[in-house]
């Protein structure tokens, strides 16, 4: 296959996939550690001592921050790429394929 003959349908299965696993870290990531910080709640509430409450406090508060993270970082990094390949049809980001046409079209 000659690169400058590359379709958006002859990498659609490829661009499904990215789709897929951008949304898996998007929203499955921060759904895992909200519901560890669910448990991490429980853990302090049950363990009565003020130590092991400090160390579940700080470790709530990571997770929500990871959680954050993993949530707007790949709507950041869309919205650069959307911007950074906008008017470019050929060469440069865009190479032979306009992959990002290809992926939020």
């Amino acid at each position: 296959m000659i690169l400058s003959n590359v379709t958006c349908s002859d990498i659609g299965f490829i661009v499904n996939i990215l789709k897929w696993l951008i949304k898996i870290i998007q929203y499955g990531i921060p759904i895992i550690l909200m519901v560890l910080v669910v448990f991490d709640l429980v853990k302090i509430v049950t363990a009565g001592t003020e130590d092991q409450a400090k160390k579940s406090t700080t470790t709530i508060v990571k997770r929500i921050v990871w959680a954050v993270v993993a949530f707007f970082v790949p709507m950041l990094i869309g919205f650069i790429f959307k911007n950074i390949s906008n008017g470019r049809s050929s060469g440069g980001l865009a190479g032979p394929v306009d992959w990002m046409n290809c992926m939020f079209n």
